[in-house]
Formats: C-alpha cells, structure tokens, sequence
C-alpha cells in the first residue's frame, strides 16, 4: 500500500518534467527539422 501511494506523486513530478523536456527539445528543433519531428521517422 505505501509503495502505491509514495509512486503516485513521484510518478506525476516526473512526467511534468518530461512533458516540459520534450517542450525545451521541440523549441530547439522546430528550425532544424519540423517536419521529420512532426512525423516521425
């Protein structure tokens, strides 16, 4: 029970961080590359 509960909010930081990350990357490589980082490869 306590392993659930202390994950919940490392889980939600953690993913906060990451959207804000891909955000920081996303800025970085719209000039270089937009169209291969919106389609994928």
């Amino acid at each position: 029970m306590n392993k659930g509960k202390k994950n919940i909010p490392l889980k939600k930081r953690g993913s906060k961080d990451i959207e804000e990350r891909e955000e920081s990357i996303l800025k970085k490589n719209k000039g270089k590359y937009p169209a291969d980082f919106f389609t994928g490869p």
